[in-house]
């Protein structure tokens, strides 16, 4: 059987979803796969926030699949959380991962493994190579069910990284790079204004009285800048 090891991503949507789309070709290129203009695989990363969204996912999908009729098209993210069963239908698309397990896209193309990650799982990532500026994943997800929006459905509840893990992404961001290609960092979440709890600490519950003092835990932006010029790294 013909090796497949070549592949591309595509991106639509969100800060998120760039810097998740980065993390996973960083990590397909570290197991040996490599990005190619006439890749073995096609990885679409999709949005669903609108119905314009959609529909461009679907345009994507249909133009790539009439260029590359050999290629196995995988789509992953939002759109493929909330329409799995239809997504899986379409043309030369070979598999579906949503939201919460988009990350088991690297396994599953390294050696066929299944999925494992659970929707309260957070997938840190951050991006590389294709902008002027790294998009460090901090928080995921949202637990306000709005009627309007769909990002508590498709992303799942609302979760963080630990504040030791972010600095350290921090610091390899800078350092990989060698402050030759970012001129900023950036920090995108779905709720980034939601408490970060410090690590071993319960989550602050969602709803608060705003007669109610604040608590002593503070924001992750806060808590990143404080520890940032206490440890005199330069972000800008």
């Amino acid at each position: 059987m013909e090796k497949r090891d070549t592949f591309a991503i595509y991106t639509l949507g969100c800060k998120l979803n760039f810097s998740e789309s980065s993390e996973i070709s960083r990590q397909l290129q570290e197991f040996g796969l490599k990005q190619s203009n006439s890749p073995d695989y096609l990885l679409v990363n999709s949005c669903a926030v609108t119905a314009v969204a959609e529909k461009k996912v679907r345009n994507l999908v249909s133009k790539l699949s009439r260029q590359h009729p050999e290629s196995k098209i995988i789509i992953l993210g939002c759109y493929s959380e909330l329409s799995a069963e239809e997504i899986a239908k379409w043309k030369n698309v070979s598999a579906v991962f949503g939201s919460a397990n988009k990350i088991d896209v690297v396994p599953y193309l390294v050696n066929g493994a299944e999925s494992k990650t659970t929707s309260s799982s957070f997938f840190p990532a951050y991006s590389s190579h294709d902008r002027t500026r790294s998009f460090l994943k901090i928080q995921d997800g949202c637990d306000y069910h709005c009627s309007y929006c769909t990002v508590a459905t498709a992303r799942g509840i609302s979760r963080s990284d630990t504040m030791k893990h972010v600095l350290k992404q921090l610091e390899e961001i800078h350092l990989k790079e060698k402050l030759k290609k970012y001129k900023k960092s950036h920090f995108p979440g779905k709720k980034i204004k939601k408490q970060f709890p410090q690590q071993g600490q319960p989550k602050t519950p969602a709803v608060k009285s705003q007669k109610k003092k604040p608590q002593k835990n503070i924001t992750i932006q806060r808590q990143i800048r404080k520890t940032v010029v206490r440890r005199k790294t330069v972000l800008l």
